[in-house]
């Protein structure tokens, strides 16, 4: 029988935990597009052509494709190619998670406490922002160009939120007044070894060992709960 997770076991051997995103799947629609009429508008008044033709499309398909190809490799990406019916599966795995989604908000909605958190990533050079919700099992992502009020707002999870919300003391989360405000342990205990670091100040070292230990035993309890399903999955058919 084993006795220990895999959690237990790699717990005091892991110094950096690293989540990203592996990858983007984009898929554009134009409904302009999508009718004769608006073809021939796009190719006379956009592209300024005098005679609307459908073999005006495939230079610019080509050129596209040149122009991702050439993107992959200046900047190291890796460029897949979908095989035959992988898109469909894809779309419809999209809208399976969309009803996933729309379960995980309520549910999080619902929890007495939550932890909000935001980090920076780069997408295409942009500086943007990922923006994480969770509860214990249960954790959300959102990408925004904006770190404050204007993403938590469009988001619209922290707003409608009425329990206690845990952060990392981001000026932009007291704005909303609805919900209680507790402070994050983990970034407490990286001010209190600014703190020692910076200052030399003793006490900061005594005040950071019981709130280690205690943040210690929440993650070891949290490893030992079975995992729940949080939000109802959609079949994919």
């Amino acid at each position: 029988m084993i006795t220990q997770t895999a959690g237990h076991l790699l717990q005091d051997h892991v110094t950096l935990d690293l989540e990203c995103i592996d990858r983007l799947y984009l898929n554009a629609y134009q409904p302009r597009l999508q009718t004769g009429g608006g073809v021939v508008s796009f190719f006379k008044q956009h592209r300024g052509a005098q005679v609307a033709s459908t073999t005006l499309m495939a230079p610019m398909s080509r050129a596209f494709v040149k122009a991702i190809r050439q993107f992959a490799r200046d900047e190291g990406v890796a460029l897949e190619r979908f095989k035959r019916g992988v898109r469909k599966w894809l779309a419809r795995l999209h809208e399976a998670l969309a009803d996933w989604e729309t379960a995980a908000i309520a549910r999080l909605l619902s929890e007495p406490v939550l932890h909000a958190d935001e980090t920076s990533l780069r997408i295409d050079r942009q500086q943007h922002w990922l923006h994480s919700v969770s509860a214990g099992h249960l954790v959300l992502k959102r990408c925004h160009r904006k770190r404050g009020t204007e993403a938590l707002r469009d988001i619209d999870i922290v707003p409608r939120y009425g329990g206690v919300l845990v952060h990392d003391r981001w000026a932009s989360y007291f704005a909303f007044e609805h919900c209680e405000h507790a402070l994050c342990g983990s970034h407490l205990l990286r001010n209190l070894a600014f703190i020692e670091d910076a200052h030399g100040h003793a006490w900061a070292t005594s005040c950071s060992g019981p709130a280690d230990r205690c943040a210690n035993r929440r993650t070891r309890r949290l490893m030992t709960l079975p995992t729940k399903r949080s939000a109802p999955a959609t079949a994919l058919s």
